[in-house]
């Protein structure tokens, strides 16, 4: 599972891609990245077979899942209000 959220999480990219240009000072693609994590982090059995075949399409579902949260809430211009939130009651009149 570690393995296919390394591999498909573009945040996760991002984060290695960050990493590397302040440590070394050069700038990599996404793809010299996943090559380099293909061949040279991650064993094969983790990214190859059936296991790694669910593990990707669970982390492909929840990733579109947080995208399509992110672009509804974008196209009606207002937050979505979580069920979590409380409001604070309206201030009273008297003094």
């Amino acid at each position: 599972m570690l393995a296919a959220i390394i591999l498909h999480s573009e945040s996760v990219q991002n984060a290695i891609r960050r990493e590397v240009r302040r440590v070394s000072e050069l700038m990599v693609d996404s793809e010299v990245i996943d090559k380099a994590l293909r061949d040279q982090v991650l064993k094969r059995d983790t990214i190859e077979g059936d296991q790694a075949a669910v593990a990707m399409k669970r982390v492909l579902k929840s990733s579109n899942k947080s995208i399509t949260k992110a672009s509804e809430k974008d196209e009606s211009g207002e937050p979505e209000k979580s069920d979590d939130s409380k409001e604070a009651p309206p201030p009273s009149g008297g003094s």
